[in-house]
C-alpha cells in the first residue's frame, strides 16, 4: 500500500474528509487515496498500551568494497543481514506488536537483487496481518520506477510522499505519520508540515533524516528539533544514524534513532539493536518506554595488541587468535599492533595474518608504523631490508638541507613498506597532502 496523501473515511459523527484534512494539515492534491481511519470511541481502547517495534538502516545488499572482504565472506555477511531482518519481523509478530516501523535505508536500491527483493516481500507477507510501515530513506528512495512502486503484500504500508502523511492503526488509538524520501531530498518545509492535533489519540511519526548535530551524509536531509518535536507527538521513530540513541534537550516527544541492527564497518563496532517501544496513554499525555533488543549476528571489533610483550611470532599469533573467543566465527576483526617488536618478531610481523586469519570471518592487521628509531635497529639485520636501510641512512646523514632530508626520510618509509609488502597512505612530503 502506497501512502501519498490523506484520505479519511469511516469517521464518527460524519466528519468530512475535507475537514479532517484541515485538522491534520495535509494536502488533497493527489488522485491516489490511501489513508485508513477508524472512529475513535471513548471506550476502553483509549487506555490501552500500544507496542511498536522500530528499526532502520539494514542496508540489505550493501557492498563492502572498503573492507576488501573475500567474496564468500561478503556473501555470508549479506546472508546474516537477511537473517537479522527476518528475526526482527518475527519478533514483532510473536510479541503482538501493533506495527513494525522501518525508518529508511532498508536496502541499497542500486545493488538490490531480485532474490533479495523477493526475500523482503515474502518475509513481510508471512508476518501478516502485522502492519509493516516503511518510510523510504536515501539508500532506498521512492520514485515511480523504484521497487517500492511495485506490488507489495497488503500488510506493507509505504510512505511514498515527500511530505507528512498518516496511517491509523486499526483497533488502537495510534496515528502514525510518515515522511518518505524521494530521489531528491525533501525540502525543509516538508518536515515542517507535521501536525498532531489534540484529538485524544496517540501520535507517532517516522522518517529517515539527520539531526543538525549529526555528521553530514550525501543525500541525507537534515532537520532541527523544533520542526519535529511537537506538542501532541508522543514518539518519533528516526533512521539515518547507525548507533542507537535518543535525541536529548528537546521538548515534546520521545525521539530515538533505532540505529542499524548490525554494524556496517569498523566505525560501528560492538553490539547493535532494534527497539521495542511501548506507548501508554496517561491523562492528556503518554508514557513511552523504549527497550533496545540485541540483534547483530556479525560483530565488528577493533583490538590493540602490544607487540613488545611477546618474544616469538607464535606467541603473538596465538594472542591474536585468542581475540576471536568462543562462538565468534562470524567476527569481523581489526587488530592494531603497537609497541617495539622483539628482535625475533620484528621482521616477521606480516606473517601474523596468515597464522591467525582462519579464526575469524575477516581479519585485518594494522602493523606498527615504521619510524627512524626502528630503522636504526633494522640496520643490524643481515637481510635485504637491513641493507636497504643502511644505504638510506648513509644518504640521510649526508643530506645537505632539510628539504633533501625530508625526501630521503619519505623514500626510506616507502621503500621499507614495499619490502614488507605493506600498504602505505599516500601523502605529500612537506604538508601531508596527497
Amino acid at each position: 500500500m502506497l501512502i501519498t496523501r490523506y484520505q479519511v473515511y469511516g469517521l464518527a459523527g460524519g466528519a468530512s474528509s475535507e475537514s479532517k484534512s484541515a485538522e491534520y494539515g495535509c494536502r488533497m492534491d493527489s488522485p491516489r487515496a490511501v489513508l485508513t481511519h477508524y472512529p475513535l470511541d471513548t471506550g476502553e481502547q483509549t487506555g490501552l498500551s500500544v507496542k511498536l517495534v522500530h528499526t532502520s538502516d539494514l542496508r540489505l545488499d550493501a557492498g563492502y568494497a572498503d573492507l576488501v572482504l573475500h567474496p564468500e565472506v561478503a556473501r555470508r555477511r549479506r546472508e546474516r543481514l537477511r537473517e537479522v531482518f527476518a528475526g526482527i519481523v518475527r519478533h514483532a509478530k510473536t510479541q503482538n506488536a501493533a506495527a513494525l516501523l522501518i525508518s529508511g535505508n532498508l536496502f541499497v536500491e542500486s545493488r538490490l537483487t531480485p532474490d533479495t527483493l523477493a526475500f523482503i516481500q515474502d518475509t513481510c507477507a508471512q508476518a501478516a496481518p502485522l502492519p509493516i510501515l516503511i518510510a523510504p530513506g536515501w539508500t532506498d528512495p521512492y520514485s515511480s520506477s523504484s521497487v517500492y512502486a511495485r506490488n507489495w503484500p497488503g500488510n506493507v504500508i509505504i510512505f511514498a510522499a515527500r511530505s507528512w502523511t498518516a496511517y491509523a492503526l486499526e483497533d488502537t488509538p495510534l496515528i502514525i505519520h510518515g515522511c518518505g524520501l524521494g530521489t531528491k531530498p525533501p525540502a525543509k518545509a516538508d518536515f515542517g508540515g507535521l501536525v498532531c492535533p489534540a484529538d485524544g489519540r496517540l501520535h507517532a511519526a517516522m522518517t529517515c533524516a539527520l539531526d543538525r548535530a549529526a555528521a553530514a551524509q550525501p543525500g541525507a536531509p537534515r532537520f532541527s528539533s523544533d520542526e519535529l518535536m511537537l506538542d501532541g507527538l508522543h514518539y518519533l521513530a528516526l533512521g539515518g544514524r547507525h548507533a542507537t540513541m535518543s535525541l536529548k534537550n528537546v521538548s515534546g516527544a520521545t525521539a530515538y534513532y533505532s540505529g542499524a541492527p548490525e554494524g556496517h564497518s569498523f566505525d560501528e563496532s560492538g553490539p547493535h539493536f532494534f527497539l521495542d517501544v511501548a506507548i501508554k496513554p496517561v491523562d492528556d499525555s503518554a508514557n513511552v518506554v523504549v527497550q533496545p533488543i540485541p540483534s547483530a549476528k556479525t560483530i565488528f571489533s577493533t583490538y590493540t595488541v602490544d607487540c613488545s610483550t611477546y618474544f616469538t611470532l607464535d606467541e603473538l599469533a596465538a594472542a591474536v587468535r585468542a581475540l576471536a573467543g568462543d562462538g565468534q566465527r562470524d567476527a569481523i576483526t581489526r587488530v592494531r599492533l603497537t609497541g617495539e617488536p622483539a628482535p625475533a618478531v620484528r621482521g616477521e610481523l606480516e606473517r601474523v595474518h596468515g597464522l591467525a586469519y582462519d579464526a575469524f570471518a575477516h581479519l585485518e592487521i594494522d602493523l606498527p608504523p615504521f619510524d627512524m628509531q626502528s630503522s636504526r635497529k633494522v640496520t643490524e639485520e643481515t637481510t635485504a631490508m637491513g641493507a636497504y636501510t643502511r644505504r638510506m641512512l648513509d644518504y640521510l646523514r649526508d643530506a645537505p638541507d632539510a628539504a633533501r632530508r625530508a625526501t630521503i626520510e619519505r623514500a626510506l618509509e616507502v621503500g621499507a613498506a614495499a619490502l614488507r609488502e605493506r600498504d602505505l597512505p599516500v601523502r605529500g612530503i612537506e604538508d601531508g597532502t596527497a
